[in-house]
């Protein structure tokens, strides 16, 4: 009895330590995304929460990738991008468990999470996908990877380094990616890189 009185408290002692907390109490519904709070725990303050890309940038091609980290537990339902001038036609949204390097040609390895004919606006304004046919849930410090292709050509910028982080908040980081004139290429001709995805996470 006496071991198993030890174990126990020596149990009980360990997960005090390790779960005791370092922040203040998060209040769900305040509008702020706290660390211990998430887009399933609190989706008020959690969800439809913007990471940027780059708000400028004159340069476009028919297909932009690039990659995100998550901070913490988020889920993706929705993506926003600048298309190079006003029309209609087909958007297809790819993504990737993962950083995308050495799966830029292979369209097998990613799964197909929007495929729609899209109206979309013209290069000033971005057009939002109002919600992607599977939400994406990204674990915390993991990365995934996205493929937006339309034939009406996407806007980005020019970047400084491939893989460089770009911005964050205090959910996700969004590195620079690269574009592509053809769809899902790995010949260095059909690609421009770095480049820095136009437009938003939600």
């Amino acid at each position: 009895m006496n071991v198993a009185f030890f174990v126990l408290t020596t149990y009980i002692m360990f997960c005090v330590t390790v779960l005791k907390p370092t922040f203040a109490t998060s209040v769900c519904g305040n509008n702020v995304c706290e660390y211990s709070e998430n887009s399933f725990g609190c989706p008020v303050d959690c969800a439809n929460k913007l990471i940027l890309g780059s708000t400028s940038g004159g340069s476009g091609a028919v297909s932009s990738m690039f990659q995100v980290k998550a901070l913490r537990d988020v889920i993706v339902r929705s993506i926003a991008f600048h298309a190079a001038k006003a029309a209609t036609a087909q958007v297809q949204i790819f993504t990737l468990a993962g950083p995308y390097r050495g799966f830029e040609g292979n369209e097998s390895a990613w799964t197909l999470i929007y495929d729609k004919v899209t109206s979309m606006n013209d290069r000033n304004t971005p057009t939002k996908i109002d919600s992607l046919d599977t939400s994406i849930f990204i674990s915390a410090d993991a990365t995934q990877s996205f493929y937006i292709f339309t034939p009406n050509k996407l806007m980005y910028a020019s970047g400084t380094t491939e893989g460089a982080r770009f911005s964050s908040d205090s959910a996700m980081a969004l590195y620079e990616g690269l574009g592509m004139i053809s769809k899902f290429s790995s010949n260095p001709s059909e690609i421009y890189s770095p480049r820095v995805f136009r437009g938003s996470i939600v």
